[in-house]
């Protein structure tokens, strides 16, 4: 008839014939696919689902971590003042608050730190192991009558006479074996003026605790200079006085 059929032989062969049915492909064929395509269609939009749900949870989580990872290195460069605004409202968001209470207290440290060098007497320059100067409290520069930007980048021995500047640069040389040491050298005021001063140096680490320059702590001399050119002159004044008394007294005799 033109029709496609399933046909299925049984042998009878203690009679010596055989049956065989013979059935509609099409009907054969329809409780299968009746079967197979809403299984196929079920599987499908289980797939599509999660698909979704993974892109769906991966921009849940890739978003924050972005975030603190970007906020990470702003703080390692430097930018204390960088925050992470994570609402999750899981523990990318507990990560993100900790991480901005660490921000907040390191930048709290710093200000204070700040303020402290700022507002000692003493003069303060760090520099690193060539001997240019990367940062000086007012107190220094105050001292020699630079300005802050006229002296940073300079090195150090720009600033120091030209009697001293061997010993400093000796100086340099143990700073970068991590040697600290304390001695006495004289600066070049902007006026050409001399100012003993008194060097506390020592190397300054980095988080690894290797050398990466030194810093000193600069006490200006002057004043006690003066106080003991005025002692001595005063012991001499006394001394003669009191020779010419002797003398004085010799002759009267």
């Amino acid at each position: 008839r033109g029709q496609a059929v399933v046909a299925t032989a049984l042998p009878l062969e203690d009679m010596g014939w055989g049956v065989v049915i013979e059935t509609s492909a099409h009907e054969f064929t329809d409780p299968v696919r009746r079967l197979i395509l809403p299984l196929f269609f079920s599987l499908s939009l289980a797939a599509a689902l999660g698909i979704v749900a993974v892109v769906l949870v991966t921009h849940r989580w890739l978003l924050p971590l972005g975030q603190l990872r970007q906020a990470t290195l702003a703080l390692a460069e430097g930018d204390l003042a960088y925050r992470v605004h994570v609402t999750s409202g899981d523990e990318l968001q507990e990560l993100g608050d900790q991480f901005n209470s660490m921000a907040d207290r390191l930048q709290r440290s710093l200000g204070q730190f700040r303020t402290l060098v700022q507002t000692m007497s003493d003069g303060l320059c760090i520099y690193d192991l060539e001997g240019r100067i990367t940062m000086v409290n007012q107190s220094l520069v105050e001292m020699f009558g630079y300005s802050e930007e006229e002296v940073m980048g300079k090195n150090v021995l720009s600033f120091v006479d030209a009697s001293d500047r061997q010993r400093v640069q000796k100086g340099l040389s143990e700073r970068a074996h991590g040697k600290a040491d304390v001695y006495e050298i004289a600066l070049v005021h902007k006026n050409g003026e001399h100012i003993p001063v008194l060097l506390s140096a020592a190397p300054m680490q980095d988080e690894r605790g290797g050398v990466v320059g030194g810093f000193s702590v600069v006490a200006d001399l002057r004043e006690i200079k003066r106080f003991e050119a005025e002692k001595a002159q005063a012991e001499k004044l006394a001394a003669l006085g009191q020779l010419t008394s002797i003398v004085a007294h010799e002759l009267r005799n």
